[in-house]
């Protein structure tokens, strides 16, 4: 298995530190963390693409597995973005999180992190764009212009 007991303490490091923000807590107070929460994020993308490889390659075995994970996964991005660790990547962190929320079947959650995005404008014409478009027409209903862009991939 790829998720493992250590998995499981770096989310809950992650998921303390958004708390933390959340509260307003000084960060000469905050608990030393033994352990960098910043290495479950290689681990949490590819718990996605194993799991949509499984969707494209319709093994329904392998689905079934990776199902559970994703949740964790998606908390994982949620906290990263609560938690201010890595402002830059804010906008990826919500619409990655919103991503596995929505593979997940939690749309509640998917449209909450959705919402969040600033906008899908501001992203470079990528697949990544693709993506916000899609999961904010889908979710929220909201329509975007791509005007004489050409070249959206």
């Amino acid at each position: 298995m790829i998720y493992t007991d250590k998995s499981e303490l770096l989310l809950k490091y992650q998921k303390t530190k958004a708390k933390l923000i959340e509260f307003d807590v000084p960060n000469d107070l905050y608990p030393n963390f033994p352990l960098d929460s910043n290495d479950l994020s290689f681990l949490t993308v590819y718990l996605l693409s194993l799991y949509s490889e499984s969707i494209i390659g319709k093994d329904d075995n392998r689905q079934r597995e990776l199902k559970p994970l994703l949740i964790k996964a998606a908390q994982f991005f949620d906290s990263v973005f609560e938690s201010k660790d890595r402002p830059q990547r804010n906008q990826d962190f919500l619409v990655t999180g919103a991503a596995a929320y929505f593979l997940n079947n939690d749309f509640g959650s998917a449209k909450v992190l959705c919402s969040k995005v600033d906008s899908c404008n501001s992203i470079i014409n990528t697949p990544f764009k693709l993506l916000c478009v899609c999961l904010q027409y889908l979710l929220m209903n909201k329509t975007h212009d791509f005007g004489d862009e050409t070249n959206v991939v």
